[in-house]
């Protein structure tokens, strides 16, 4: 199996001060999977700024104004200073305006960039990886983890370069304005909050892991049981489910609350330190004012604009709160973006286009999904241009894992798979995808209508190559018998409809495919007699001058094959036309037989249940 390695392009290597320091508050990976959220972030971090100013202004010319009447100077004398506080205060309303719409504008951008890139990366990994993990954790980290990043992005990010610049600045106006002593006051108690960050982080994220994981793992758990609800009803499971739901939820739940507290810490030292350090420069102003060494504009200054100095501080430790859990979700999320794809797609230079002859060749091809566990051992096989060939043999002899190697979702580990003549390692993987037919017997239709289940076979067909397809599948008298026909909604994976009917569709998505090359995986192999006999029918119609390739569950069903090959144990063990394998007395002979027993005995039971009834 070839494991391809990618550049970690998501990685990022952190060496200057500033980013050792800003790493700290704020993961840097995170800037490289969003394009353009630097302009994202600093259109917010303008807006919440101007905001900020707008209000800095308004709290000083209230100071100068209320000073004024004070010391005895009439309002008409202050007009000016009032139409000014009036044009802060709209200039504030228009900037937070600006700063929400900016702020959501982020949140979308992106959720949309990071679910497209987590969607592309999936189809670039394929089944192999969604099939060896948990859908419920994908779908969650692909739902659930993008929306944990919304604070995180949208409003913790921006008030940290705001936490930096208003203290600062404001420092500076307290210190020419007010008195240097007042300024350090309360600037001395700014710190604490990213200090009581700092000193949090390394136990917070062995605590925000966990609960991550406790998350991914129920999430996993409970889309699972409602995917397997009917199974649980069937076999009287469903209240056993739901207690261990709920011990789960539970065991979240104490998780949770283990992490919040050190949450609630950070919370209450950001929540204290606005009144201690507002406290301590309004007390020092007043004492100050009492001595006469102040004056009452200055006192003013800090009853008004004190909270001020604080304000982006209260907000950094109420977002860093809201957004525990996005460093985790990031990191989850890198973790899937760095995943090395198994399957190479060939480079440009590489490429190469498919001619016919179709013709399919296994060549000592060796295949095992884990080390060790060889499903496929020397397997060869040819299977000619416009033949049926029939893999037939036991369960887990490899019959599946052929198809899952010439869609290669998989690489052989030894041998070589051809097409026309040419290494399918050297196949565009959406020209080879596109040249192969599949009809499994475990169909998958999306929640939608018939009509857009069979549009997956070519999007752009025209109607008449729908209602072609539709009467060559046998799917014409089932769709006249709908009140809605084409339109009928087939409901999630369709289950609204019957399996022969799922299959019938299936095969007429096939045929508005037109693929050269059509594998068909035990299509009637969980229908019943009168379904299989339109589903042969249907495929009858499709055969015909196509390479096809045939897993048979039912070997009535391939008894026309121009040859037929048996698998055991990972390899072919005979292989001719069904005369032939009949002649020779071997394994072949030894499944029809047994196949033909198993229908006899399963007709004279439905016989003798008919009679007694």
């Amino acid at each position: 199996m070839t494991h391809i390695k990618e550049p970690c392009t998501f990685s990022m290597k952190i060496e200057s001060p500033l980013k050792q320091f800003l790493s700290i508050f704020i993961d840097l990976k995170l800037v490289r999977l969003i394009p353009k959220l630097g302009w994202y972030v600093g259109r917010t971090f303008t807006a919440a700024l101007v905001s900020s100013c707008a209000s800095i202004f308004l709290m000083f010319l209230v100071s100068l104004f209320i000073s004024a009447l004070i010391d005895g100077k009439s309002p008409a004398d202050m007009a000016p200073v009032g139409v000014a506080m009036i044009s802060m205060l709209f200039l504030r309303i228009a900037a937070e305006m600006l700063r929400e719409r900016s702020t959501h504008a982020t949140a979308g951008a992106m959720k949309e960039a990071l679910r497209s890139k987590i969607y592309n990366k999936l189809l670039k990994l394929g089944p192999s990886y969604t099939d060896r993990n948990e859908s419920g954790s994908i779908a969650t980290i692909f739902i659930e983890g993008t929306e944990q990043l919304e604070q995180y992005v949208s409003y913790y990010i921006p008030y940290i370069l705001l936490c930096i610049l208003i203290p600062s600045s404001l420092f500076i106006a307290f210190a020419v304005l007010v008195d240097f002593t007042t300024a350090c006051i309360l600037l001395a108690f700014v710190p604490l909050v990213p200090l009581s960050i700092m000193l949090s982080n390394r136990q917070r994220r062995l605590k925000d892991a966990n609960v991550w994981n406790e998350f991914k793992t129920l999430s996993s758990f409970y889309t699972e049981s409602l995917q397997g609800l009917p199974t649980l009803k069937l076999f009287n499971q469903h209240e056993k489910r739901a207690d261990e739901i709920r011990i789960r939820s539970e065991n979240y739940g104490h998780t949770y609350i283990r992490r919040l507290r050190i949450g609630i810490l950070v919370s209450f030292i950001a929540d204290m330190v606005p009144y201690l350090g507002y406290g301590a420069a309004l007390l020092y102003a007043c004492i100050g004012m009492s001595m006469g060494t102040m004056r009452t504009e200055q006192v003013m200054f800090v009853l008004l604009l004190g909270p001020v100095f604080y304000e982006h501080v209260i907000h950094l430790g109420m977002y860093y709160h809201n957004s525990v859990n996005a460093k985790n979700t990031i990191s989850s999320i890198i973790e899937l973006l760095d995943t090395p794809p198994l399957i190479a797609n060939p480079k440009k230079s590489e490429e190469k286009t498919l001619l016919p002859p179709m013709a399919i060749r296994f060549d000592d091809v060796s295949f095992g999904y884990e080390p060790g566990r060889k499903v496929l051992k020397e397997c060869s096989f040819t299977v000619g241009a416009g033949e049926m060939i029939a893999l037939v043999g036991g369960s887990g002899v490899g019959k599946s894992t052929v198809v899952d190697l010439l869609f290669r979702y998989y690489d052989p580990d030894n041998g070589s798979i051809e097409i026309a003549g040419m290494p399918i390692r050297d196949i565009p993987l959406d020209i080879l995808r596109q040249n192969l037919s599949l009809v499994s017997q475990d169909t998958y239709l999306f929640h939608g209508t018939i009509r857009e289940n069979l549009l997956f076979g070519r999007p752009d067909a025209s109607e008449e190559k729908v209602n072609e397809a539709i009467e060559v599948s046998s799917l014409d008298d089932f769709i006249n018998s709908l009140p809605d026909g084409l339109d009928t909604m087939v409901g999630e994976r369709g289950l609204c409809l019957s399996g022969g009917e799922r299959q019938r569709i299936a095969i007429g998505r096939a045929i508005l495919k037109d693929a050269p090359i059509l594998i068909l995986d035990e299509p009637t192999a969980s229908v019943d007699a009168a379904s299989e006999l339109r589903i042969r029918d249907a495929l009858q119609n499709i055969q015909s001058g196509r390479t096809v390739l045939v897993i048979a569950h039912r070997l009535s069903t391939i008894r026309n094959a121009d040859c037929i090959l048996v698998m055991e144990d990972g390899g072919i063990i005979e292989s001719g036309t069904h005369e032939e394998l009949m002649n020779l007395g071997g394994k072949y002979a030894d499944l029809v037989r047994a196949q033909e027993i198993a229908e006899e005995l399963t007709y004279e039971n439905s016989d003798y249940c008919c009679q007694a009834i």
